[in-house]
């Protein structure tokens, strides 16, 4: 006979919500064992609730304020073994390929560092930072920096209409918040295991999970561009 709302998502956001902890939560030592997990590239979301008024029929954003902060739980999505081949291959083709992710700065900069794609820190920025940007300087960010890290979708989505204005622009990704920049992109790419709306929304859809599935198709392509043009002269 009770009505309890539960909350989860980055710990940053449930923490600013919450007045209390349970148990013998201490702020100060839950960010450090945040931002310790994130550096061994596992992913955190925190967990928060609050007691409401049995007879409260409608929730807004306002409810999620005051609330107890109950704990976190850390999992670990292993990085493929292809993805630093891919990414090397890519290179040589002079194909860019950034991240763009909803995860902390630690974990996609530790997913960078392993793929070999950003070899310092200095090229990973958040989705905060990138909102007090200027338009020319966003416009620089997204060019020069190769990860990027708490995207909302309304930013993933802005990345790409700034990226479009010198390159064409592929995008893979798989979940509804994806739908966005999927349908924005030259190239939208979901895999088989997506989001109905991701699929939808992507013009290819790949039945393996792979990079290399990418990397190699614009390879062939190249070659196939090239001799269509041999013929033809």
């Amino acid at each position: 006979n009770e009505k309890i709302l539960i909350v989860k998502g980055a710990p940053e956001s449930i923490i600013k919500s919450c007045s209390k902890f349970s148990g013998n939560f201490d702020k100060k030592e839950i960010k450090e064992d945040i931002e310790r997990e994130g550096k061994e590239g596992r992913r955190v979301l925190a967990i928060a609730f609050k007691r409401l008024d049995v007879q409260k029929a409608d929730l807004k954003v306002q409810d999620e304020r005051g609330m107890t902060f109950l704990g976190y739980f850390v999992f670990e999505d292993p990085l493929k073994s292809t993805a630093k081949e891919s990414i090397g291959l890519a290179r040589k083709l002079g194909v860019k390929i950034k991240i763009i992710t909803g995860d902390s700065k630690e974990v996609a900069e530790y997913v960078a560092v392993r793929a070999g794609l950003a070899p310092k820190t200095e090229d990973v920025i958040s989705g905060q930072e990138l909102a007090e940007l200027q338009k020319d300087d966003f416009d620089d960010a997204c060019e020069n920096k190769f990860i990027f890290a708490r995207i909302s979708p309304d930013v993933k989505h802005k990345i790409i209409k700034s990226l479009q204005k010198k390159y064409e622009v592929g995008f893979m990704g798989e979940g509804i918040n994806d739908a966005p920049a999927l349908k924005t992109a030259d190239v939208g790419i979901a895999v088989v295991e997506a989001s109905d709306i991701a699929r939808e929304a992507a013009d290819v859809v790949l039945l393996q999970k792979d990079l290399r599935v990418v990397i190699n198709g614009i390879k062939n392509g190249r070659t196939i561009f090239a001799n269509i043009n041999k013929y033809i002269k």
